[in-house]
């Protein structure tokens, strides 16, 4: 259900979620996310957004992750990260998302924020790209590192 809109005529959501819920039926496949790699740049609309994070979301519940489980990100490319972030918020997933560290050993300073965090967050699950889950595990033994692109 919508809240009452705004003084500029743009509907209120009650949560994150319901805003993308109601822009991707509202907009189709006009509207969405350009990502620019490398200087070329892809469109996903929001309803192949929200596709692709409930397509995720549902791997996730398969390996047994729950609402309220908090969840971190390390993932390099940009529409995965997206869709993973986004498939957190669609199944109630806390996530955080640190940069990823050019060197995943525990002497780099960006490597020594994400196992902090994730030990704060109490974080047991971490979503990586392929390339990171082996170092990430080495980094974060008590984590399960899930490779995202293995999820789909």
């Amino acid at each position: 259900p919508l809240l009452p809109a705004r003084s500029g005529g743009v509907p209120e959501h009650a949560t994150l979620v319901e805003a993308l819920r109601h822009t991707a039926a509202a907009c189709g496949a006009d509207r969405g996310i350009t990502y620019v790699t490398g200087g070329a740049a892809t469109h996903e609309s929001y309803a192949g957004l929200l596709r692709e994070a409930r397509r995720l979301h549902c791997g996730l519940r398969r390996l047994g992750l729950r609402p309220r489980e908090p969840v971190a990100l390390q993932i390099l490319d940009s529409r995965m990260h997206i869709r993973a972030l986004w498939a957190c918020a669609v199944g109630g997933l806390p996530s955080l998302t640190v940069a990823v560290a050019p060197q995943l050993t525990p002497s780099n300073a960006v490597a020594a924020k994400l196992v902090a965090a994730v030990a704060q967050l109490g974080a047991r699950h971490v979503l990586a790209s392929d390339e990171l889950a082996a170092p990430l595990r080495a980094l974060l033994p008590r984590a399960e590192v899930l490779a995202v692109a293995r999820l789909q």
